[in-house]
């Protein structure tokens, strides 16, 4: 019997950060869907839900959060996988430069490379 792809779910309101990630995931080995706000990840969810297996999403979107998002997709398939991406802001209004979510997203990368299967 033929191995089937695993499914990811990437969700991020950032252009940018989505991308990484969808790189990083793909490099992986998952089939990739992608979408910038939660609403959007419900709608490419639902027709899925049975395929996907792992969701990436960042924490601060707007309207929904992705706690939010995940604890709907989660009611919908408890069996589903959540990985959270987040940026740090400190005191003041002064977040990590852009360098610092390249450098989690190599650390989510080498979780792969290592053989890592989130969705054992």
């Amino acid at each position: 019997m033929p191995h089937a792809q695993r499914v990811a779910l990437a969700v991020d309101d950032e252009p940018s950060d989505l991308e990484a990630v969808r790189k990083i995931l793909e490099n992986a080995g998952y089939a990739v869907l992608t979408a910038a706000d939660g609403k959007t990840a419900l709608d490419k969810f639902q027709p899925n839900a049975e395929s996907v297996g792992l969701l990436v999403t960042d924490v601060a979107m707007s309207p929904m959060d992705g706690c939010e998002l995940a604890s709907r997709l989660v009611q919908l398939k408890p069996s589903l996988r959540v990985v959270f991406c987040f940026r740090v802001q400190w005191g003041g209004g002064h977040s990590l430069p852009r360098s610092a979510t390249v450098r989690f997203c190599f650390r989510l990368e080498a979780v792969f490379r290592r053989g890592t299967d989130v969705q054992n």
